[in-house]
């Protein structure tokens, strides 16, 4: 599982985790192994679905808040793989992760109704989760997985300071014109000489949930193998017993930040802080790339890289 991004993405590891949580739960021997070190689950696998079943329900399903984390997991299999009750039970009840039987053969079809399904269960905030190119030939089975975040800033960024300015690419000849958000306050700030970067931290209404951007100051694979390989010993979740492999597993998630904090339908925007500091004000001008993570005590909910603008 390693790919090189160099365009903008964002994933969501609290429902990745998740899912290879319950191909922990499933898997057989060395599979079962390697999932659990490359995430560090305990040896105790009669405990992971109590685990994440409260784990899911404090981050998702926590009343009142001002802010909407929804998550929706969903496991395809072939029309010949029968899985087991017991695990029908543990992947709805402690994953939050539905079981469909579709025809791969079907690319387009089988496609179109995967998304349509997300689409429904997130409002239609996530679209074209999946596309008939995303089926592999012969496949076994697909994790699927769709993200959407919404929430409001603690400290608004003011919409008449928002103003079109330049973003560096590659190079300072290299830029390009994106609405550029500011604000002057205090806010939770570090710089660090040997990473060379600076930290911002901006808090949302809900007090245990943060954005961090990570700014440079200058313009690995996990470990798990057998478990998308013909290696892989799913093989106890099956009614017949026949080993089962995962194809791919994939995740769509919908992120856009603005002033309040909210999805706005316009481009993302980037950011222009100042943060203060007995009177000296520090400036925070992600005006290039930056990394960014947000966070609440569930765990970490999104990690991305912003490299440019998106098309207008």
């Amino acid at each position: 599982m390693a790919q090189v991004h160099l365009n903008n993405f964002v994933v969501c590891p609290f429902s990745i985790h998740t899912l290879l949580g319950f191909l922990y739960y499933c898997g057989k021997n060395e599979t079962a192994e390697q999932i659990s070190d490359a995430l560090y689950l305990p040896n105790q696998r009669k405990k992971i679905p109590e685990v994440f079943r409260n784990r899911i329900a404090y981050a998702v399903l926590k009343e009142p808040t001002p802010h909407i984390f929804t998550i929706v997991n969903m496991l395809c299999l072939r029309p010949d793989f029968e899985i087991k009750d017991i695990y029908k039970r543990v992947a709805t009840g402690c994953f939050g992760i539905e079981i469909y039987n579709v025809n791969f053969h079907r690319k387009g079809r089988t496609a179109l109704e995967i998304s349509k399904w997300v689409k429904k269960k997130t409002r239609k905030r996530i679209k074209d989760v999946i596309n008939e190119t995303d089926i592999p030939q012969h496949t076994y089975a697909i994790l699927i997985s769709g993200v959407s975040f919404q929430g409001r800033w603690r400290l608004q960024f003011p919409k008449r300071n928002t103003k079109e300015k330049r973003f560096f690419f590659k190079n300072p000849k290299q830029t390009f014109s994106t609405k550029m958000m500011e604000v002057t306050d205090y806010f939770n700030y570090s710089e660090n000489e040997r990473l060379r970067a600076q930290f911002l931290e901006i808090p949302y209404e809900e007090n245990d949930i943060t954005m961090t951007i990570v700014l440079p100051t200058i313009s690995f694979q996990m470990g798990i193998f057998d478990a998308f390989t013909t290696k892989a010993d799913f093989s106890k979740v099956t009614k017949d017993g026949r080993k089962l492999r995962i194809n791919s597993v994939i995740q769509k998630t919908e992120l856009r930040i603005g002033e309040t904090g909210q999805i706005v339908p316009s481009s993302t925007q980037v950011f222009s802080v100042y943060k203060e500091v007995f009177k000296n004000y520090k400036s925070f001008i992600a005006d290039h790339q930056f990394l960014y993570f947000i966070k609440s005590s569930a765990g970490i909910l999104f990690i991305g890289k912003y490299c440019l603008p998106p098309p207008s």
